[in-house]
């Protein structure tokens, strides 16, 4: 290993490339820690690694609004060489890196051509040689960039030729996640030695100052100490402002718009129309004479305006950063600009500039956002108080959401469906944002009580899907929030259409619609709200089990992807980790991967208990959890007890299993695994009492699944012509077809089913597999058959 020219670095310097080497020999990757203007990018530049060639991709405030921008300027790209291969064969190089092979055409839509081409080509080339690729400047690269990053950091154990060095400022926010422990060297404390080039005395306060600072004041020396140095400088161009009230404005404009958006850079054009419109003209001219003075800086291309690193920890100080109101204005065009979904925030600047219209409004997204993802709570009690300017929308929200939020999910739809039949399609009277939200919560009220024994029941119609076509229409793009949220409820509902004349809706088409707005939001939205996005994304993966099976290749990964992501921010979103760690395992039971299930499950119940929240809330995790170790045990008394404890004899945690066909048809199962013969006249009871609830419009798999197992409970209990003669009635479901589930596989079962019947006649366990096949099917060819539950209709 060698540096490069070491004689013009200082000892502090040498002495980082020292530790550099010695981690970076035997890792793939590891961190460059420093504060800002440390002097990280001269160790970079120095630093070399024998037989690697060096490559530094640095962003820039100039590219940041390109795609892959921070690479263009790299060695590593090149645009004569983009792949001209067919799409088919980019994309597979695209969706390995993205450990999402399933979701082809959301892949192909929001990577266009060129991009995916770049994807591919930049992979080639960090493939081609021994390479040292150097990441600099993150905060300022665009997320493509940064997408990209993170999954050649965390996947860089398959590129054997790679070593990787991020350099991270001490106040970044953490712009690439890690997923394993990285290791990392921190910049070395400027030396004695130092000091002596310099020319000034050691100083314990000097160490949080910048070396250009240093540099500057070393060779100055008019003053006793740095801080009167730095603080003359200062004094020295503050007073070229003359007192001028049009140059204070654009440096309290500047001051106030880091401080929302934790920038250094600001857009030019957006500064100077904020400030023309409060009177402030001729920007372009103070802007120059600030440049002269050296309080401000231009990006090279001129687009972006800051203020001077050096002279913005005292500007902060004395200078103020606008007035209540012009921040409220500021603040607002930033939010609708960068994060929108946050309705709390702007119904109160809304409030406070008096725009009582647009209040309202964002009240009651807020509201509704607040409810559903956190329950009741002072700031929820502070709107609806608001809202009460218009009583009867206020009575409205506040029956609703205590309804939903009770998991009365048919009292909600009513109340919700009534509130928009008495509008008689006349919704001029609200804001269509207002509409449109409290049509979302009708569908998800409907999603989840559809196929329940409550009276006010009722199925989905042709009608519903329209309605929501009729609402996104209305609401066009002036909320992606809501109205992918809407194309959510959208797909949703088109699954559980039992109409015979069923709305065309194509689901897989949808979700990769919706799959490219998260993306390209994740793509452009500011890192500090970044996460909103991949949440939503994450959630969506959630419920790729919902597509058919000839559009995805392999579910697993993107669950795992999905789960990776929420278990980040677990305890700040606690119940989509729980959702999702429940679908995951659940995908992974299906596959026969039981172990692994058990890991998520066991982890999501520690984590339930360790945070106190209430158990019944989380049946269903509990439930796979159950199942899981009876089959692992096969059969498992702990496992039945704690069922009966938790779930059976829990009338809330039944509920909110929201599955009861499912939930009866596991527990039957689970008193068939003790393998007691009053257990199993138990099993076979409510089974028979179950399938008497079925009509013509119950769900096709569950009317497979309690007939299917009451054949099984019947053949266990000795009666096997029963049991052949009850397996017989899945002929007629199984030829009706059962949505989303592969139905050749469910034939196959029972056909190998009344194989054994006929065959078989000593006695078994129902837990006894029907072939010899150790693979995910063996699920399906177990004579008791075992159903998880997924969390879609969120």
């Amino acid at each position: 290993m060698r540096a490069n020219d070491l004689s013009s670095l200082y000892e502090f310097q040498e002495k980082t490339i020292k530790k550099i080497e010695d981690i970076i020999q035997n890792k793939f990757k590891i961190k460059l820690k420093g504060k800002p203007q440390s002097g990280k990018t001269t160790i970079i530049n120095h630093f070399e690694l024998e037989g690697y060639k060096k490559c530094i991709v640095s962003g820039s405030i100039e590219k940041k609004s390109e795609e892959l921008g921070a690479f263009k300027d790299s060695p590593l790209y090149t645009i004569n060489n983009r792949i001209i291969t067919p799409l088919g064969s980019v994309m597979e190089i695209v969706a390995s890196i993205f450990q999402v092979e399933g979701v082809y055409n959301g892949v192909k839509d929001f990577i266009n051509n060129y991009v995916a081409s770049d994807y591919s080509q930049l992979l080639t080339q960090i493939n081609k040689n021994k390479r040292l690729l150097i990441i600099d400047n993150i905060s300022l690269m665009d997320n493509t960039s940064i997408f990209f990053i993170n999954d050649i950091v965390n996947h860089c154990e398959n590129y054997p030729n790679l070593k990787i060095i991020i350099v991270e400022d001490e106040t970044d926010e953490g712009f690439i996640t890690f997923e394993k422990e990285t290791d990392y060297v921190q910049v070395c404390n400027i030396t004695k030695k130092d000091y002596q080039t310099l020319g000034i005395e050691r100083n314990q306060l000097y160490e949080d100052i910048p070396l250009s600072t240093l540099m500057e004041y070393a060779q100055s020396q008019k003053e006793q100490s740095i801080k009167e140095y730095i603080y003359n400088d200062y004094m020295h161009k503050v007073k070229q402002i003359n007192n001028e009230k049009e140059k204070k404005a654009v440096i309290s404009t500047l001051l106030f718009y880091r401080s929302i958006s934790h920038e250094k850079w600001c857009d030019y054009q957006n500064i100077n129309n904020f400030l023309w419109h409060n009177g402030i003209f001729e920007t372009s001219e103070h802007i120059r004479e600030l440049l002269n003075i050296g309080l401000m800086e231009f990006s090279n291309d001129n687009k972006f305006i800051s203020l001077h690193e050096k002279y913005y920890p005292l500007l902060v100080k004395h200078f103020s950063n606008g007035n209540a109101e012009n921040r409220s204005y500021i603040y607002l065009d930033y939010l609708e600009k960068n994060a929108p979904f946050l309705y709390y925030e702007k119904y109160q600047h809304y409030n406070f500039i008096g725009n009582n219209e647009l209040s309202v409004k964002n009240a009651v997204l807020a509201y509704s956002q607040l409810m559903r993802e956190e329950g009741a709570s002072r700031i929820t009690d502070e709107l609806l108080k608001f809202i009460g300017q218009n009583e009867s929308l206020q009575l409205t929200l506040k029956d609703l959401y205590t309804s939903y939020c009770s998991n009365k999910y048919s009292v909600a739809f009513h109340r919700a469906d009534s509130f928009l039949e008495k509008m008689q399609g006349n919704y001029y009277g609200y804001s269509i944002e207002i509409i449109g939200e409290i049509s979302y919560v009708r569908a998800l009220s409907l999603l989840r009580s559809i196929n329940r024994k409550t009276s006010n029941t009722r199925h989905i119609e042709n009608e519903d899907l329209l309605f929501i076509k009729r609402i996104l229409d209305a609401l066009g793009d002036i909320n992606i929030d809501l109205s992918s949220r809407l194309k959510e409820t959208l797909m949703l509902l088109s699954n559980d259409n039992m109409e015979s004349n069923a709305e065309n809706i194509n689901e897989s088409q949808v979700f990769d619609i919706l799959y490219k707005i998260y993306q390209t939001q994740i793509f452009v939205t500011p890192p500090k709200y970044v996460s909103f996005w991949q949440i939503r994304q994450a959630v969506l993966l959630s419920k790729i089990n919902l597509l058919k099976a000839d559009h995805v290749t392999n579910n697993s990964s993107v669950l795992q992807r999905s789960f990776q992501l929420l278990k980040q921010y677990k305890d700040k979103y606690h119940k989509y980790y729980l959702k999702l760690a429940c679908n995951y395992a659940g995908s992974l039971f299906m596959q026969g991967d039981y172990k692994m299930a058990s890991h998520i499950t066991e982890e999501a119940i520690s984590f339930i208990e360790q945070k106190g929240i209430m158990k019944n809330l989380w049946g269903v995790v509990y439930q796979l959890n159950c199942v899981i170790k009876t089959i692992l045990n096969k059969g498992d008394k702990d496992a039945f007890d704690s069922y009966n404890q938790l779930i059976w004899e829990d009338e809330v945690a039944r509920s909110n299993l929201h599955e009861e066909f499912i939930c009866i048809s596991n527990y039957a199962l689970l008193l068939l695994s003790l393998d007691d013969p009053y257990k199993t006249q138990d099993a076979t009871q409510y089974l028979e009492e179950t399938l008497k609830y079925t009509n013509e419009f119950t769900d096709s798999y569950d009317l497979f699944l309690i007939t299917t197992n009451l054949g099984v409970a019947k053949y266990l209990s000795g009666d096997t012509e029963q049991a052949i003669t009850i397996e017989k009635r899945c002929d007629q479901i199984l030829a009706r077809g059962i949505a989303y589930f592969d139905n050749a596989l469910l034939n196959k079962r029972h056909e190998a089913l009344l194989y054994y019947y006929q065959n078989n006649k000593s006695k078994s366990h129902v837990l006894k597999i029907l072939n010899d096949k150790n693979d995910y099917t063996s699920n399906y060819f177990r004579l008791g058959l075992f159903s998880n539950i997924e969390y879609w209709a969120d």
